[in-house]
């Protein structure tokens, strides 16, 4: 009976010894990341915009506005920003007066009056610029209008101007 005990009690301390590990000091994973397509335009100061004529001098040159305001633009991809419109001509508070302003009297600039990109119901490009956020140079940028619409009747006219960011 003896024997069994000490048969007994070795094979228990050699099962305690064979389950007995070094500590483990380390433990590690894997970190993921799933980075999604995010393209963002926002207005920094938003807001509609009015052209007032009444000078002869408004009507016979047009009125440039200046910078009026600034485009903000966060990208994971290099980007173009599009102007466009969805309609043909401005839209008169008296309908009879519909037809007087075609779209294209309307132009954008985002070089401070160098170039303009008439408006359009089919996108054109005024801006291109490279991924990233605020921080990178050309994400934001100043943007005005110049409006030249000729001896036009005296009304209230309005048109939608979409700006509009996609990948180059």
């Amino acid at each position: 009976m003896k024997k069994s005990i000490l048969t007994s009690v070795a094979l228990v301390l050699l099962a305690f010894a064979a389950n007995a590990q070094a500590p483990i000091t380390t433990a590690s994973h894997n970190v993921k990341i799933v980075a999604s397509n995010v393209m963002d335009i926002a207005f920094e100061t938003p807001g509609d915009y009015t052209f007032t004529f009444d000078t002869p001098t408004k009507y016979d040159q047009g009125i440039s506005s200046g910078p009026i305001g600034n485009l903000k633009v966060k990208s994971t991809k290099d980007w173009k920003v599009q102007i466009s419109t969805t309609q043909a001509n401005f839209t008169a508070d008296v309908t009879a007066n519909n037809a007087e302003v075609a779209n294209n009297k309307l132009s954008v600039t985002t070089d401070e009056g160098t170039t303009y990109v008439p408006l359009a119901t089919t996108a054109a490009t005024i801006k291109t610029g490279v991924k990233g956020g605020l921080g990178v140079s050309g994400n934001t940028f100043a943007f005005g209008y110049k409006m030249n619409p000729g001896y036009i009747a005296p009304d209230n006219y309005t048109i939608p101007v979409t700006f509009t960011i996609s990948a180059q």
